[in-house]
């Protein structure tokens, strides 16, 4: 009996030594323990060689979206809709020196001011079958015989099965109020551009209703200050936002030498979004 228990004891042991030397060997060879983790995705050469960005990773889609954008400076960009059959949007064109841009499918416009609604840059980018969006106050200064659409701020649009939305945009410090009042009813665009949500805040504070965006994959955000939040005020609407990307704007024209310290500080000081400094595309 006793014989037969060690046997049995015997035979386990060899058993066991077995399995052990088994799984030292597939150490050896390179087999994971556990199951990989997912890949992050960050964005790398979005546009070859056309800015710079920061931050943590995001969404592959990203890179593809950003190469569709074209930054003019200031509050000016310009949008390829390639969901939509390539369509061309702008969105307040400014100091346009050539007449060489692609023609335009929509025009945005975000307020009357000289530098949002410029008659002449929006001349070169119009043809006959341009809509035009704007608040109802930007109509008088562009005179031209295209179709218009007014906006206000808090509605939904579809113009041609292109959607968007419109947020207020307007200041709320004291020694700012003369320049954006919000009786004015100006407004910023959320656009369903490219199967990503896309949010231009225009000539704006940090204000409360950036609290409820929902979900934006860009956000395009003013650094500038004097007549918009400065660095510091729009790293708190930054943060609040959580866009995947966020690109500053509305700050070269007004801080000169000083905008690269603002860019610094804004990307350092962005912790829920990627910030991406796009390279100015000649106007």
């Amino acid at each position: 009996m006793n014989k037969a228990r060690l046997s049995l004891l015997a035979a386990v042991l060899v058993v066991l030594l077995i399995i052990t030397g088994c799984s030292s060997a597939e150490k050896q060879q390179g087999q994971p323990e556990k199951p990989e983790q997912p890949v992050q995705y960050v964005i790398e050469d979005y546009v070859a060689g056309s800015g710079e960005e920061s931050g943590g990773g995001t969404m592959p889609e990203m890179t593809a979206v950003l190469s569709l954008m074209k930054w003019f400076g200031h509050a000016s960009f310009m949008f390829t809709d390639e969901a939509s059959g390539n369509r061309v949007y702008y969105v307040d064109p400014f100091e346009f020196k050539g007449d060489g841009k692609e023609k335009a499918d929509i025009v945005f416009v975000t307020h009357a001011h000289f530098d949002h609604c410029d008659s002449d840059s929006v001349k070169k980018v119009i043809k006959p079958d341009t809509i035009l969006v704007l608040p109802n106050d930007c109509k008088a200064k562009l005179n031209f015989n295209n179709e218009f659409v007014k906006v206000e701020p808090n509605k939904e649009y579809n113009i041609k099965g292109f959607k968007f939305r419109t947020v207020p945009a307007y200041n709320t410090k004291p020694d700012r109020l003369q320049y954006h009042p919000k009786s004015n009813n100006w407004v910023g665009y959320i656009f369903s551009l490219n199967n990503q949500t896309v949010y231009h805040a225009g000539d704006t504070d940090f204000i409360p209703e950036m609290k409820q965006l929902g979900k934006i994959n860009v956000a395009m955000l003013p650094i500038g200050g004097t007549y918009t939040m400065d660095a510091d005020e729009a790293i708190v609407a930054a943060n609040t936002i959580a866009a995947d990307v966020t690109v500053p704007m509305h700050y070269r024209r007004l801080l000169n030498e000083k905008s690269a310290a603002a860019e610094e500080k804004f990307k350092a000081g962005v912790k829920n979004s990627k910030v991406v400094i796009l390279e100015e595309v000649a106007a």
